[in-house]
C-alpha cells in the first residue's frame, strides 16, 4: 500500500475519534499509521523484506544454484555432488534459505524457485 502512494490506513472497524485522529495526524504531518501497522513495517524494514521486488535479491548465487538443482528433483546428496559440497553444507543451505525466504521445507522452496524464475 505504500509502494501504491498510501500516505495512511485506518480500519474499519475504528471509532469515530480515531478516524478524526487519523485524519488530523494525515493533515499535521503528511502520514498516519496506526501503532500496529508501524511495528510490522519496522519489523520488515528490520529483517530487509519491505520494499524489495524480490527476496530472491537477498540470495547469494550459490543459494541460487541450489534451488535450481532442487527444482529438476535431485536429492541432497546429488546437490552435493554437484556443487562440490557435503550433504551437510547443503542442509545448511536449505535452512538458511527457508529462514530468508519465510517458507517452510523443500516444497516451499520449490515453489518459491519456480515463481521466481530460479528454476
Amino acid at each position: 500500500m505504500i509502494q501504491a502512494g498510501a500516505k495512511g490506513y485506518i480500519t474499519k472497524n475504528n471509532n469515530p475519534e480515531k478516524l478524526r485522529e487519523a485524519i488530523d495526524t494525515l493533515y499535521e504531518k503528511g502520514v498516519y499509521l496506526p501503532e500496529s501497522l508501524s511495528e510490522k513495517i519496522f519489523s520488515r524494514i528490520k529483517n530487509n523484506l519491505l520494499f524489495s521486488e524480490s527476496k530472491s535479491a537477498f540470495l547469494n548465487e550459490k543459494e541460487k544454484v541450489f534451488l535450481s538443482f532442487l527444482c529438476k528433483e535431485l536429492s541432497y546428496q546429488e546437490i552435493a555432488d554437484k556443487m562440490f559440497l557435503s550433504p551437510r553444507t547443503i542442509d545448511d543451505y536449505r535452512k538458511k534459505i527457508c529462514k530468508k525466504l519465510n517458507v517452510q521445507g523443500k516444497s516451499g522452496l520449490i515453489v518459491y524457485a519456480m515463481n521466481n524464475g530460479l528454476k
